[in-house]
């Protein structure tokens, strides 16, 4: 099993993730609207941000390979259509 340290280490980028969705949300509410995964991922960085030594490393390996292509995804189209 990987160390929680690594787990955390290697989710930096989420984190950010999670900070600038939550700042979007506050500038765009609107478009954050139409993000059904907003709450989930500004928890989760939370998570990870406050409670990191209950978090397991599996399950942010799993969200990261399962979870965040798609809302990647969904985030590039959401940022085109308000240019």
């Amino acid at each position: 099993m990987p160390s929680k340290r690594v787990g955390i280490s290697a989710d930096f980028p989420r984190i950010a993730h999670g900070e600038a969705l939550n700042a979007f949300q506050r500038l765009q509410p609107e478009a954050a609207g139409e993000l059904d995964e907003l709450p989930v991922v500004i928890s989760m960085r939370n998570l990870i941000v406050h409670e990191y030594f209950t978090i397991d490393a599996r399950t942010l390996i799993q969200t990261a390979h399962n979870d965040v292509p798609a809302l990647q995804t969904k985030l590039e189209t959401l940022l085109k259509s308000l240019d």
